[in-house]
């Protein structure tokens, strides 16, 4: 499992295979749905709940507070 998340962090990092960008602060941060999904319940309703996130490419984070900071150690943290 661990080799499994070392992989796909290193996908993300360079932008392959991503589904979906994460926007705040002006940046963005390229990432899988189901690593999202899996990791966090709120992710998990957004993709899979039948909300408008489910769909689209880019998702802005500002409605969340989230800064560019704290979402890069968030995903660095579940990747």
């Amino acid at each position: 499992m661990k080799e499994s998340f070392e992989e796909l962090n290193h996908l993300r990092m360079s932008s392959r295979l991503c589904d979906v960008s994460l926007n705040a602060g002006g940046k963005k941060f390229p990432c899988h749905k189901v690593v999202r999904a899996s990791a966090s319940p709120y992710f998990n309703a957004k993709f899979k709940g039948g909300m408008i996130e489910c769909c689209q490419k880019e998702v802005d984070m500002k409605q969340t507070g989230s800064s560019t900071g704290t979402l890069d150690i968030v995903l660095d943290f579940i990747y």
